[in-house]
């Protein structure tokens, strides 16, 4: 069955608003069904406008002995009123004063831009001085006002109270120099400036500038607009010039000006860091090694200035930072006279070593100088480098267990899972089966928890550690495997334990797969907790389809 619909537009003051296009169109519903949804598109623009109605009606394509329509057959359809159609009620702040537009607003001149479509526009302006506005004390009892205006949308009648306060301690009522005091404004629909008229009491008293604020009541606003900033005039100025008497308090004492002898003990400022947030790096990946410039600058260049720095580890993993890392650990940088700006160079050190997030603070200890002191809050530079060389590892099926498998109904496989490169973190695989929504086979999907260093030996003080390193795959070629030692709570550089080379390799000859693996500790007379250091199996040489692990 088809039902044919379409949309009446409106016409507002005899324009077509734009906001609906007229639409005819018919929605199909089938036997089975009982009911159809439509979308009507409804436009947005930038036009303030009240609320706007359209009409939906049903008609039927072609008259039908079966087919009827019901009531209601039509709907009306209200888009409520938008962008602010009855206005954006504030002071207008262009207003004639003692002083001309330049000295309080900047830019005073320009030009502003309307697109096609847009009525409202925003303008930026910067107030330099405040929001003030000068009433000379008049020869005549009149004042020519105060303007508020009304921004977007006309629509409507509107109105808001307003009301003046003084804003000194003076305790007599407004009314003693001005009135009214309060009051109420009304917008007629279309008319979007209105002024407050004053009435100024004309005395012979002798009187200082005498402050006001005026408001704008949000609470009372009429008509559904709104009042915007500035609803405040925070001074609104009672000038007295008749007579203008200069004021007795406060004023300038007789010593106006001193002098100031600029010495070589003041004449430099401070050193510092040109920022005091972290610097996050990453371990060089095309190169063995990056320099890092990180910028000082001082405050005065008069004479030359020696500034002695260090590199310290912090942070969880701080024992695991060491030389091969990140280097130097400390030095100096000069400035030369008339020299303001120099850095430090740091060098970030390539390796294959699975690491975390490894943090060294940066500090500037102390300048050469006596005529030289240290910025306070920028004497220290937090460095990150980010983990690298794959600390969680690299998951793959072991060469053992890439099948092709041919089993029987009820029978079961299993599948081994290898992780390579760095365990220092736990990690949890998911898997799958395809397609996903076979019942045929039981865990099709789950979930493997890998735990970080999944092998862990105890061992006395003073004794050897020993690992079997296990080859698995083809064992038809010769391969040598790299390992390395690295620091944990337990530091080679203490004397911990005895560290593993540069080029520390172990070797599987033709046919064998398994070596043995031992490492040193040393015995001293220290009490200490238990300390652990890291055994990590890096790259394999050689024709090998299979894996290294312990």
């Amino acid at each position: 069955m088809f039902i044919a619909w379409f949309c009446k537009s409106f016409l507002i003051d005899g324009e077509d608003t734009g906001d609906f296009f007229d639409t005819y169109a018919a929605a199909f519903i089938p036997d089975t069904e009982t009911n159809r949804t439509v979308y009507i598109s409804v436009c947005d623009d930038d036009l303030p406008e009240a609320d706007e109605t359209f009409t939906f009606y049903l008609t039927l394509p072609k008259p039908s002995a079966r087919i009827k329509l019901g009531s209601p057959k039509s709907v009306t359809v209200t888009i409520l009123s938008n962008d602010n159609a009855f206005g954006i009620i504030s002071f207008n702040m262009i207003e004639d004063g003692p002083n001309p537009a330049e000295e309080d607003l900047s830019p005073a001149r320009g030009n502003i831009t309307f697109t096609p479509g847009r009525s409202v526009l925003i303008y930026n302006l910067t107030v330099l001085d405040d929001q003030l506005m000068m009433v000379a004390h008049p020869q005549r009892n009149r004042f020519d006002g105060i303007t508020i205006v009304r921004n977007g949308g006309t629509h409507g009648n509107i109105s808001v109270t307003w009301v003046i306060i003084r804003n000194s301690s003076d305790p007599s009522p407004v009314t003693a120099d001005l009135v009214p005091e309060t009051g109420e404004i009304c917008f007629d629909q279309g008319e979007m400036l209105v002024t407050i008229p004053l009435n100024i009491i004309d005395d012979d008293l002798p009187e200082e500038a005498e402050p006001y604020i005026l408001k704008l009541l949000a609470h009372t606003i009429q008509g559904g607009a709104e009042v915007s900033e500035p609803s405040e005039l925070e001074k609104v100025e009672l000038v007295n010039r008749i007579p203008l008497i200069p004021p007795v308090s406060p004023r300038l004492g007789e010593i106006r000006n001193i002098s100031l002898k600029i010495t070589p003990d003041i004449a430099n400022g401070e050193i510092g860091f040109i920022s005091n947030l972290p610097i996050i790096l990453s371990e060089p990946e095309d190169s063995p090694a990056t320099v890092v410039p990180i910028a000082l600058h001082r405050d005065g260049t008069d004479g030359q200035a020696t500034v002695f720095w260090s590199l310290k580890p912090s942070g969880l993993n701080q024992k695991a930072v060491t030389h091969d890392d990140i280097s130097p650990f400390n030095g100096s940088v000069v400035f030369l006279s008339g020299q303001s700006d120099t850095s430090i160079n740091i060098t970030i050190k390539a390796d294959d070593t699975p690491e975390m997030n490894e943090t060294v603070l940066l500090t500037l200890d102390r300048v050469s100088v006596e005529n030289q002191i240290l910025k306070y809050g920028f004497t220290t530079r937090e460095i990150v480098i980010l983990e690298n060389d794959d600390p969680g590892g690299v998951f793959e099926f072991s060469p053992s267990s890439r099948g092709p498998y041919s089993i029987k109904e009820g029978e079961s496989v299993e599948l081994q899972i290898v992780r390579s490169r760095g365990s220092l973190v736990r990690q949890f695989l998911r898997y799958t089966v395809e397609p996903r929504d076979n019942n045929e086979f039981y865990g099709s999907t789950g979930i493997l928890e890998f735990k970080p260093e999944p092998l862990t030996v105890s061992v006395t003080e003073g004794s050897v550690a020993n690992f079997t390193v296990i080859r698995n795959g083809s064992a038809d070629a010769a391969v040598a495997v790299q390992y390395i030692t690295v620091n944990g709570d337990a530091t080679a550089e203490e004397g911990d334990f005895v560290p593993s080379g540069k080029s520390s390799v172990i070797l599987f000859d033709v046919g064998e797969r398994e070596q043995n693996l031992s490492v040193y500790t040393n015995d001293d007379d220290t009490p200490e907790t238990d300390e652990a250091f890291y055994i990590f199996l890096l790259n394999s040489t050689g024709k090998s389809n299979g894996f290294m692990y312990f």
